[in-house]
């Protein structure tokens, strides 16, 4: 997998693979876009300020006009299908394999897995200590982030998540699988979600939502498929 520099979480889902790839290849094709400008600008600026250099071959020069035109129409056409592909990839799965309902409420998340002969329901709401500050975790890793009941999905299968909101906008997000996904009253929007490898995966509530938007964690744990059906005939996470 990849592994961003500092301590940014890598792509653990094919939707972010394929995201990353095509912003690697936008980076590429700017850094080609620059290297060619700054060569056709050198070449214009030498042949203008010396008399050695002539100029007259470069002048109405059906070949340098006509590359000027293939090149960029070249570049813009490859950019367009890279970034089709990854539109595809945004779409639903026609025959998912499992279906999450994630609901967005002021100020947590509710999760319902009604699949597989499971009824599975639970708030995820931010830990609390003793004291009642938000926030508490044993592990300093999830700071902010544990939540008391995560959302537990199995890897590498095809899940379809079905978010909307019982009160006002709120988002979805886990940048590690290249998700985020707005939560409407009223609507249901979906994403799919493809799992690589077992992890814990946070993420946050990117709409401002009120004034408790920061306690709106997402918690994910994925976990191998036998383990998932633990999960679910207890009815609780772990």
């Amino acid at each position: 997998m990849f592994k961003f520099f500092c301590t940014f979480m890598g792509c653990q889902s094919y939707l972010c693979l394929k995201l990353f790839h095509y912003f690697l290849m936008v980076c590429a094709v700017g850094v080609w876009i620059f290297c060619m400008v700054s060569v056709s600008l050198g070449v214009i600026f030498a042949s203008s300020s010396s008399d050695r250099f002539h100029f007259r071959g470069y002048h109405h020069n059906n070949s340098i006009e006509l590359m000027g035109i293939v090149l960029p129409a070249a570049s813009l056409i490859f950019m367009a299908f890279a970034s089709y592909r990854c539109l595809i990839t945004m779409e639903p799965f026609k025959s998912p394999s499992l279906t999450v309902k994630v609901l967005g409420v002021q100020w947590y998340w509710q999760y319902e897995i009604q699949d597989w002969g499971y009824d599975w329901t639970v708030e995820s709401r931010l830990k609390k200590n003793a004291f009642g500050e938000v926030g508490f975790q044993d592990s300093v890793d999830w700071w902010l982030y544990g939540v008391d009941y995560p959302l537990v999905v199995p890897i590498n299968q095809k899940i379809q998540v079905v978010v909307t909101s019982s009160d006002v906008i709120h988002s979805w997000a886990l940048p590690s699988l290249g998700i985020k996904m707005d939560c409407v009253p009223g609507m249901s929007n979906c994403v799919p979600m493809v799992i690589l490898s077992p992890g814990v995966y946070t993420g946050m509530c990117s709409e401002l939502c009120g004034a408790n938007h920061s306690q709106m964690p997402v918690f994910v744990e994925a976990v191998s498929l036998d383990i998932w059906r633990d999960v679910m005939k207890k009815g609780s996470s772990f």
